[in-house]
């Protein structure tokens, strides 16, 4: 079958469109440029869907390649037939094409090898085989009686029979398939502590002592978790179905009937091939599975983990002064560039003299160099300075505003990137200056370092596997955002479409050399670029202030004449099409779909026109957080605070609130149901807070985003549907029923009294308490009764006092 059919299939894709996406994918396209720039061949196929389509082909070509090894090693020593070739090559999975091969892979248990040599594979295939018997068991068993070789009697020749058969059916490929389909739909997980771990478990693994939960149902975290719980040798769990479910299966697939030659011994042979073998191989199988799945959703976390690091927002090129805090500052001044202008230290913290002495310094800098903004650095000193700061007039500041640096978790890799590039500088220059750096521009800045420095360590997880999602998202951050020729260091460059390293320190030699490029043109002149590379490339390269406008977009140069025709069309220059956005309005984008361009590029060309190289990363949004709050003793329950997530666990979410981290219980998260917190929040994400717990001693802070967000309006209640009118012939209730005192005797007469010890039936109910006296309210239906269904006045006390 081919490639694109079969990939089709498995994502439910178009098969043309999956056809050309390979034929791209061949020829080397990066997906970027594809899922851009080729939407006419691939149907409008997204770069999410653009991987999958790659990563199930490379699949299939190494589960092809595992097929013929296979067919090839086996095939010559023993022959196949043709049959289970073709089951073979219909494997879809590397599952079911070990299950075809383990009966030629087996090494028979020590009991199956002692039955084999005491020679009853013979009767073991005349069961096998369905054959009616000839003769009764004694008859049948009396040939295979040897006492020298321990067959003393029937029973035992039967028990080597049963291991022989049992061993076979543990091979079998139909067998295994159904099994392990019926523990991945309804395998239940059952983990425990090991007796004695209890203490050492702790909190930890408080959650995991005794719970049962379906297989299917348990998120990844909580598999990861469960692991490392059995790899510290505190957990153990086990994953089951139900017996008589498996042996039913065993014996539909098998068709074991009672009318089956050797019925009685089929049942047994059933059961000791789940017991011995089957049981423990599928649950092997299902952890396995459990655990592909659990390493699938590491990834994909890591991946938006590595997204959500590398695409946050920008403060842009705006001139900083950086500030260590501690006792003893160090304010650095960096422009917008990230080139150091100039440092020195003050102490805010000390006598008044000192502080008057600070703030004449702080002043100087921020006149002086022009600061725009005032970026607070992490430590314990942090709220403090912060503080003194606020408290500084506006003008003082040269009315900068005071950021609070929230990256903590990149903070150390960019210092070492700097450091490596300036050796002599003092570290908490380097500090500052990649402080200064990733604000303005986090993506440029943390491209130069590996991913899972920016991330962590997962050594949990299929590193292969691990190591291209995250290649795929740093590229796909890379060409989204673009990157400027004229400005761009190699590491961006050499994530950006079509360009490798070396490619990267070509343009950058010739920027070098010759200036910044006025065209793109000019870039595959200069770099000496091979034709397929450029046209992969120019899209994401943009030459701001050039004599094109259009190099400064997203456009690419083999679109240009798209935009001329535009131009030409409504009789205006092209540049217009950038600053009117009423003649934008007057593209009829129906006109060039026409010409071989898909629905979907002209939009993307009119997209690019109304903003022209478009950053599509939000906004810059400051921390805000309390500047009165500078100690964790000032910390109160019901505060309202802001805070940014810091880390995340299984059960919740660690937050930065400035003093202090506390914690946010996964049941404080959202209003719904929440099982995993990396599906609702996110590190770095900026959030609100309420305090709803101090624990001083034991340093511990409760938190709850939930109760901050106002919750989700309930549904609209369903209104019962109308009962249908009641037709005209139904005579009236009371003249179609008689009154209950006439129809019906006492209760106390019609029911006869329960005998002892006699099992209460349906209508032998206990007798109703006797009636509460209930309080007397002060309402206008209070003196009200009804009597034979008539409403009168209640004669009581209250009425005869009257």
């Amino acid at each position: 079958m081919d490639y694109a059919v079969r990939v089709a299939e498995e994502l439910r894709l178009s098969p043309d469109a999956v056809a050309r996406t390979l034929e791209l994918l061949a020829q080397q396209f990066a997906v970027p440029f594809i899922a851009r720039y080729r939407k006419e061949a691939t149907g409008g196929l997204s770069e999410a869907q653009i991987i999958q389509v790659r990563d199930v082909w490379q699949r299939q070509k190494k589960l092809d390649h595992r097929k013929k090894s296979l067919l090839r090693g086996i095939g010559d020593a023993v022959g196949l037939s043709p049959e289970f070739q073709a089951q073979v090559e219909a494997a879809k999975d590397w599952d079911r094409l070990d299950d075809l091969f383990a009966a030629y892979r087996v090494k028979h248990s020590p009991a199956a090898t002692q039955a084999i040599e005491q020679g009853l594979a013979p009767l073991a295939d005349l069961l096998w085989s369905r054959q009616p018997a000839n003769g009764d068991d004694e008859q049948i068993v009396a040939p295979y009686l040897n006492p020298e070789k321990g067959l003393v009697d029937a029973p035992q020749v039967w028990a080597g029979v049963r291991e022989l058969l049992a061993e076979r059916i543990s091979l079998d490929a139909g067998v295994r398939d159904a099994l392990r389909d019926e523990f991945a739909k309804n395998g239940m997980l059952h983990v425990a502590v090991n007796p004695g771990k209890e203490k050492k478990a702790g909190d930890k693994y408080k959650e995991y002592f005794d719970v049962t939960i379906a297989a299917d149902r348990v998120s990844g975290p909580r598999i990861m978790a469960i692991r490392r719980g059995v790899k510290e040798g505190l957990l153990s769990y086990q994953i089951g179905i139900d017996r008589p479910v498996a042996l039913g299966i065993i014996r539909s697939r098998l068709d074991v009937t009672d009318g089956l030659p050797f019925a009685a011994h089929w049942s047994a042979v059933c059961e000791q091939a789940f017991d011995a073998y089957l049981a423990l191989l599928m649950e092997t199988a299902a952890k396995r599975d459990l655990q592909r799945r659990a390493e699938k959703e590491g990834i994909e976390t890591a991946a938006k983990a590595l997204r959500r690091i590398l695409m946050a927002p920008p403060l842009g090129a705006k001139w900083m002064l950086v500030v260590d805090p501690g006792p003893e500052c160090r304010i650095t001044a960096i422009d917008g560039n990230g080139a150091l202008l100039a440092s020195t230290k003050i102490e805010p913290l000390a006598s008044d003299y000192d502080r008057d002495q600070a703030r004449k310094v702080v002043e100087d800098y921020c006149r002086r160099y022009r600061i725009e903004a005032i970026i607070i650095g992490a430590g314990a000193e942090a709220r403090v300075i912060e503080t003194f700061f606020r408290q500084m007039d506006r003008e003082q500041l040269n009315d900068a505003d005071v950021i609070p640096f929230n990256h903590t978790t990149t903070l150390a890799v960019i210092t070492g990137q700097v450091r490596q590039e300036f050796p002599d500088l003092e570290e908490t220059i380097c500090r500052a200056i990649g402080i200064c750096r990733c604000l303005q521009d986090p993506l440029a800045e943390l491209v130069k370092s590996e991913p899972l420095a920016l991330i962590g360590a997962h050594s949990h997880l299929d590193q292969p596997a691990l190591q291209q999602a995250l290649h795929d998202t740093v590229a796909s951050c890379v060409n989204a955002v673009g990157a400027d020729v004229n400005f761009a260091h190699e590491a961006l460059l050499s994530h950006v479409a079509g360009l490798n390293r070396d490619d990267a320190g070509a343009i950058i030699e010739r920027r070098a050399k010759h200036g910044a490029f006025q065209t793109r043109e000019q870039v595959r002149e200069a770099a000496q670029l091979a034709p397929a590379v450029y046209e992969q490339a120019i899209g994401f390269l943009r030459i701001k202030h050039g004599e094109n406008p259009l190099d400064a977009s997203g456009i690419h140069p083999a679109h240009y004449p798209v935009v001329a025709k535009m131009a030409t069309d409504l009789n205006v220059e092209i540049r217009a099409l950038f600053d009117d956005e009423a003649t934008r309005a007057r593209v009829e984008p129906e006109r060039y779909s026409a010409d071989g361009l898909s629905a979907a590029t002209v939009k993307d060309i009119l997209a690019e026109l109304t903003a022209p190289g478009h950053d599509p990363r939000q906004p810059f949004k400051p921390l805000r957080l309390n500047p009165e709050l500078v100690s964790p003793d000032q910390l109160k329950e019901g505060m309202i605070l802001e805070g940014v997530v810091a880390n995340l666990s299984a059960f919740g979410a660690f937050v930065n609130i400035g003093v202090q981290d506390g914690l946010v219980h996964v049941s404080e998260l959202a209003h719904e149901f929440v099982d995993d917190p990396a599906k609702v929040i996110q590190v770095g994400q900026q959030v609100k807070v309420k305090v709803i717990g101090i624990d001083p001693a034991r340093k511990r802070l409760s938190l709850s985003i939930k109760q901050t967000i106002e919750p989700p309006p309930a549904p609209p209640r369903k209104h019962p549907e109308p009962r249908p009118p009641r037709p005209e012939s139904r005579p009236p209730r009371s003249e179609s029923r008689p009154p209950r005192s006439e129809s019906r005797p006492p209760r106390s007469e019609s029911r006869p009294e329960r005998t002892a010890g006699r099992p209460r039936g349906r209508d032998e109910r206990p007798m109703k308490p006797a009636p509460v006296e209930r309080p007397h309210y002060d309402s206008p239906f209070a003196g009200l009764s009804l009597e034979n269904g008539v409403i009168k006045l209640r004669d009581d006390g209250k009425k005869k006092n009257k």
